[in-house]
């Protein structure tokens, strides 16, 4: 851990906590503490430089139990806490650089800006992130040996003032004493975490709740733990603001993609193939779904789409509707990567064992406010089609609607390629019956060159 990150925890502890005041009733905050010494630091924590911890909160006056598991990564300077209660999963994250705090429910995100409390007890959503700041304090008392869960622990205590709750707050933790108790798992150079927690409080809040240990380990931990949970957007978010987005729409390229279009047990599949190439402004999706192949062939030029039911041979030709240009399976605005706002860095996850950056923004489809979550290729990702070539390729978007925190369109995407466009791609010859005119290609498998039709030349047009 930074010697420059303790120094900084020193300047914010000595801001936060030397808000105290003869307000303060001291004498409710030493009843039947009996202190063996005071003006004592806990015991050390610096050598801990990442930390899972998992707590059990009790809250005595509310008759309310919360599952917690936080985070603790001192080189990044980062705290992450998830809270489990009922069925309400509630994420915080901070980033001490940032001096940023993210607290999300459901698809809701909520910033605010760290050390706002007047006592990080009461308002901080870290437990951790109090205990590391008290860590620094000089002022605690030692208080008698006992046992906690059969545990033979030593006791300190701290008191501190909120004014603005007009609250005092009375703060004991336990640590196992280690020449007489062996944790299940060492911390390094003797280091030492809490085993309990126990915050009290009097005045206008008046609470009291008991944060039981039950498991710590020191890191490395999963790095999708600090990411922003999915289809979470942040607005004004500050943390990952410098990070860059790689990939870039090429000129032309091909995909596969599995399309799930709904949600649960009510979502329906398709696969779908896209070949587009931007500069002739050809593009052809196929759908396989229901049993069905169907091929939707488009000239952007004229403004026809060739609909092609490769099983009944049947081909329509009609016009283009503008309207649809919004639509997401329209590879023009599939991507929307250069939309306002700009899409923001959420973190890494992993796609289909596919390392991914995740970036995500508000965006339309047809009108309609919804959330883009596009998943990129690190890269440390070689794509097998660019013959071995590190690459940042898309791999997955999700769309979200509304406040859903589920996306209800889905399109998993592989063997995105920027080299096998070819020509035949396009083909509509299969097209011959129709009466009007129409784009038709054919290729000399010897020489690879197109001998199409001059569009300049030759008005095409489809029937009324």
């Amino acid at each position: 851990m930074s010697k420059l990150f303790f120094q900084l925890l020193v300047v914010l502890v000595a801001t936060v906590f030397a808000v105290q005041s003869q307000q303060q009733d001291n004498e409710w905050c030493k009843e039947g503490m009996n202190p063996v010494s005071e003006n004592v630091k806990l015991p050390r924590l610096d050598a801990i430089d990442m930390l899972e911890v998992n707590i059990e909160r009790n809250k005595i006056n509310l008759g309310e139990t919360e599952e917690i598991t936080e985070y603790y990564d001192g080189s990044r300077e980062f705290f992450a806490t998830k809270t489990v209660y009922g069925a309400v999963q509630m994420k915080a994250f901070t980033w001490i650089k940032d001096s940023e705090t993210l607290i999300t429910a459901h698809s809701a995100c909520k910033k605010q800006n760290i050390y706002t409390g007047s006592n990080p007890f009461i308002n901080q959503p870290h437990l951790v992130l109090s205990v590391v700041q008290l860590a620094e304090a000089n002022d605690l008392s030692k208080l008698p040996s006992t046992e906690v869960r059969g545990i033979k622990v030593d006791q300190y205590m701290a008191c501190r003032y909120s004014e603005k709750d007009k609250t005092t707050i009375r703060i004991k933790l336990a640590y196992a004493q280690l020449d007489k108790w062996t944790p299940a798992v060492s911390m390094p150079e003797d280091a030492q975490f809490p085993i309990e927690v126990i915050i009290e409080t009097k005045g206008d809040i008046s609470a009291r709740e008991v944060n039981s240990v039950m498991h710590y380990k020191p890191g490395p931990f999963n790095p999708e733990e600090y990411a922003t949970p999915k289809g979470v957007y942040c607005e004004e978010r500050a943390n990952g603001r410098d990070e860059k987005l790689k990939f870039q729409v090429p000129t032309s390229f091909a995909y596969l993609s599995h399309n799930i279009v709904g949600e649960g047990l009510y979502g329906e599949l398709e696969v779908q193939t896209t070949n587009l190439d931007f500069t002739d402004k050809y593009l052809r999706y196929d759908f396989f779904k229901n049993d069905t192949h169907t091929s939707n062939i488009h000239d952007y030029d004229t403004g026809i789409m060739y609909m092609l039911n490769r099983y009944t041979g049947v081909c329509e030709a009609i016009t283009e509707n503008p309207e649809l240009d919004g639509e997401p399976s329209n590879p023009y605005q599939f991507f929307q990567l250069d939309t306002s706002p700009q899409l923001q860095y959420a973190g890494n996850r992993t796609v289909r064992g596919i390392p991914c950056s995740v970036w995500i923004a508000p965006r339309k489809i047809l009108g309609k406010d919804v959330r883009y979550e596009w998943y990129i290729e690190q890269n440390g990702a070689v794509q097998q089609e660019e013959a071995g070539v590190f690459t940042n390729e898309p791999v997955l978007l999700n769309i979200y609607k509304d406040k859903d925190a589920t996306p209800y369109l889905r399109f998993e995407i592989s063997n995105f390629d920027r080299s096998r466009i070819q020509t035949n791609d396009f083909d509509v010859g299969a097209c011959g019956g129709l009466s009007t005119k129409h784009l038709k290609f054919n290729i000399d498998s010897d020489r690879f060159y197109d001998m199409q039709e001059n569009k300049k030349s030759c008005a095409v047009t489809a029937e009324a």
